[in-house]
């Protein structure tokens, strides 16, 4: 079969949505389907070799202004102001023979260049890939924002983003979906009409499982962090963000460390947050065994994780993760450590019982410190309980276990 797929990225820096876009095209790549990406990729090394590349050329530095303006306005508008980048992106799709076949858009902002070149008849269908829900963010900050003008400008972020969603979901011809949850959601919020609909969370890409452990740069590490066989570590990885929950975790942690003063905390990552929780954690007498490391490349998860006896992801209480399962979920879950998630609704889908991973109620700051103090006193009865979920979750739980549902419905 053959797919298009479009993106605006140069992917200079690999984040969690690249890995998706990695994933996808790759899986599908290499068992033998043709792949066309139009983007503006100038290196190919982390594509599937038999991956076709149309290059765009153009640097867009003005998403929120395009998005503003097409949330508001008729597309031509935003069409004719930005008239260069679509020139440029109407002569890459004139390299290839469209034909009917839909185009897939990655991204928040890709999605809105997919509806207006089908507005302007520029390609046929597209189907987008749904990453996250802009709305419910925007209803998260109205709530948090504990100042008036910051409370308007989120009401005003969360309109035009509401506006802007239901132009571009009301003329796509199918989504493809985090979770059947977001799926729910967004039928319901858009009363959209039947399409083609597919369901895969932000999963691995095959690659994943074959990850190596740097055993040089974890010696190093263990010297320089004092990490001992006896230590017990707890690791997090990911981005400060106000419902990341770090310091729900620094503060668990500070528990368990008043009972078993050989733990230590490897937290990993940047982000707004990040000197709120250093501060934090300062004032606490866990604070010498709490190491701030910076942002690492996503080639050295494995090594960091291997330092770990349990990966947390500590995300507080909040609708988003509701909807959508981290890709640093499945990244802790391919590490064969233990790991302890929130238990969100998404997280259920996959997760019944705990099958593959321990939980706490999100926003609990006991019950994650019990779920810590659990991990650490049934160690090896619990490693045994999940050892199989490594080569579980490599069979079921990569691209190469989704790509079905693409080519058998299209």
């Amino acid at each position: 079969m053959r797919f298009i797929f479009f993106s605006l990225r140069d992917f200079t820096i690999d984040v969690g949505e690249s890995v998706r876009i990695y994933g996808l095209m790759n899986s599908l790549a290499s068992h033998g389907n043709e792949v066309i990406f139009i983007s503006n990729a100038r290196k190919y090394e982390m594509f599937h070799p038999s991956i076709k590349h149309v290059f765009i050329g153009y640097d867009f530095k003005e998403k929120k202004i395009f998005q503003g303006l097409l949330a508001l306005l008729p597309y031509k508008i935003a069409y004719y102001k930005y008239n260069g980048l679509f020139k440029k992106i109407k002569r890459a799709l004139q390299t290839i023979d469209i034909r009917k076949d839909p185009v897939f858009f990655f991204d928040y902002l890709d999605n809105s260049i997919g509806y207006v070149l089908k507005k302007t008849g520029l390609i046929l269908k597209y189907i987008n890939d749904v990453h996250g829900i802009a709305t419910v963010e925007f209803l998260n900050h109205i709530d948090s924002s504990k100042k008036f003008y910051d409370r308007m400008v989120n009401r005003l972020k969360y309109r035009l983003a509401y506006r802007l969603d239901r132009k571009v979901f009301e003329h796509a011809d199918g989504f493809i979906y985090g979770s059947d949850n977001m799926r729910k959601y967004y039928e319901k919020l858009y009363n959209l009409r039947p399409g083609k609909n597919f369901i895969i969370p932000y999963v691995l890409g095959e690659d994943a499982v074959n990850k190596r452990v740097d055993m040089e740069l974890r010696a190093n590490l263990r010297e320089q962090m004092d990490i001992t066989p006896e230590s017990f570590v707890v690791l997090f990885v990911g981005s400060y963000k106000p419902t990341a929950g770090v310091d729900d975790l620094i503060v668990a942690f500070e528990r368990l460390f008043k009972e078993y003063s050989n733990c230590r905390l490897l937290l990993i990552g940047n982000g707004p947050y990040r000197n709120y929780c250093i501060k934090l954690a300062s004032d606490l007498r866990s604070n010498r065994r709490i190491h701030f490391i910076d942002h690492i490349p996503y080639s050295h998860l494995s090594t960091y994780q291997s330092l770990a006896n349990v990966i947390v992801c500590p995300d507080k209480n909040n609708v988003y993760s509701h909807y959508v399962v981290h890709v640093k979920y499945f990244d802790a879950l391919i590490s064969g450590r233990l790991v302890i998630n929130g238990a969100f609704e998404s997280v259920k889908e996959i997760n019944n019982n705990d099958f593959l991973s321990l939980t706490f109620e999100p926003s609990n700051v006991n019950d994650l410190y019990q779920k810590l103090k659990l991990c650490r006193e049934n160690y090896e009865l619990l490693i045994e309980k999940y050892k199989e979920v490594r080569n579980y979750v490599a069979k079921n739980h990569t691209y190469p276990s989704y790509i079905d549902k693409l080519t058998s419905s299209l």
